[in-house]
Parts: structure tokens; C-alpha cells; sequence
């Protein structure tokens, strides 16, 4: 008759005495994961960024886009703000060639109406728009440039020429408008290309 020999194994419990049991006893469970596992979360995260790319990259190409229609709609705010409190009517020029905007100012209404200047020094304002984005039109009381230079007029009263200013991603082809409500002073930013008729 033989006998099998079970490998034993030396435990030490909390209280400290030595204690010994088979190996079957002994085995524990190990939190630690298996590569499997670890592959199968890897697959699992990999499937979601594949579908969730394509739809982040879609959100991020507008947000240059509504970040520049911002910057101009803030610009014509600045312009309104600064008119109100130099009692100075100002403007904000567009360069549709180049996509640069800069404010202006009416020096000196009484003696040289209709002449503006460029603001210098620390309230100097000009910004050149993003590649890849331009402004595409510019629609005031006076007609529609799409081209060459046009400007939008704020006057000491807080009132802020009727216009609309057309900001496109060239890559999208996707239209942001600045709206100006000449009654009120306000502007508004729609993010799509808006039509007269609204």
C-alpha cells in the first residue's frame, strides 16, 4: 500500500502560533488581475475611443469657428462700450482680405465729422481671424462686401449699427453669423448663416 504524500505548508495565525495545512487549504484568493482581463478592458476601451472620435473631432472643429464669431461679436461690444464712454462715435473695421479687424475712432466730431482714426497704443485693437476661418461677408445699411474693406459704426448713444458679419470654416464650410439689433445696442451670435428675412 502506498501512501500519497500531500505537500503541507506552515501557516502563521493572527495570534501568532504556527499552524500547518495542506496546500489546497492554503491557496487564497489573489486580487490581482490576470492578463486576460487586463486585454479585455484594453479591447474595450479601444472600441469606445473608435466610436467616440469621430464625434469629438466634429465638437472641436466648430469651436475655433464659435470662438472667432465670439471675438468679433466682442469686439463690436468693446466698440459700443468705448463709444458710451468717450461720447466718441467708433468703429469696427473689417479687412475681408486679409480676415483683420481693428476698432477705430471719430476724433474730433465738431471739426473733422466723418474722420476716424486707429486706436494706439495699450487701446489699440486688432486681430487677424484663424487659418482656415475668414470672414466671408459683411451685410450693413450701406450694402454687402464680400471682399476690400467694410465697418460696422457704434455711436456715443449706445447704439450700434444694423449688420451682419459672416464667419465660415473653409474646411467644413460651416457658417457662423454676428447679428447686430441697431434699437437696442445688442449683439448676437447665431450659429448658422443668417438670412434677412429672419
Amino acid at each position: 500500500m502506498t501512501r500519497t504524500r500531500r505537500a503541507n505548508m506552515q501557516m502563521q495565525t493572527p495570534q501568532g502560533r504556527t499552524r500547518r495545512m495542506s496546500a489546497a487549504k492554503a491557496y487564497k484568493f489573489d486580487p490581482a488581475f490576470t492578463l486576460l482581463e487586463l486585454m479585455v478592458v484594453v479591447v474595450i476601451l479601444g472600441i469606445m475611443a473608435a466610436v467616440a472620435a469621430p464625434k469629438m473631432k466634429r465638437g472641436l472643429g466648430g469651436s475655433g469657428l464659435k470662438i472667432e464669431a465670439r471675438t468679433v461679436a466682442g469686439a463690436l461690444r468693446d466698440a459700443r462700450r468705448r463709444a458710451m464712454a468717450k461720447g466718441l462715435s467708433h468703429r469696427l473695421n473689417y479687412d475681408l482680405d486679409a480676415g483683420r479687424l481693428w476698432l477705430t475712432v471719430e476724433e474730433d466730431p465738431a471739426g473733422a465729422p466723418g474722420e476716424y482714426f486707429d486706436l494706439v497704443g495699450a487701446f489699440s485693437k486688432s486681430h487677424t481671424v484663424a487659418r482656415g476661418l475668414r470672414l466671408a461677408k459683411v451685410v450693413t445699411s450701406r450694402g454687402e462686401a464680400e471682399e476690400g474693406e467694410a465697418f460696422t459704426e457704434t455711436s456715443p448713444a449706445g447704439r450700434i449699427e444694423r449688420s451682419a458679419v459672416y464667419v465660415v470654416d473653409e474646411r467644413s464650410g460651416r457658417t457662423y453669423t454676428v447679428i447686430t439689433m441697431e434699437a437696442v445696442g445688442r449683439v448676437k451670435v447665431l450659429e448658422y448663416a443668417f438670412e434677412e428675412d429672419e
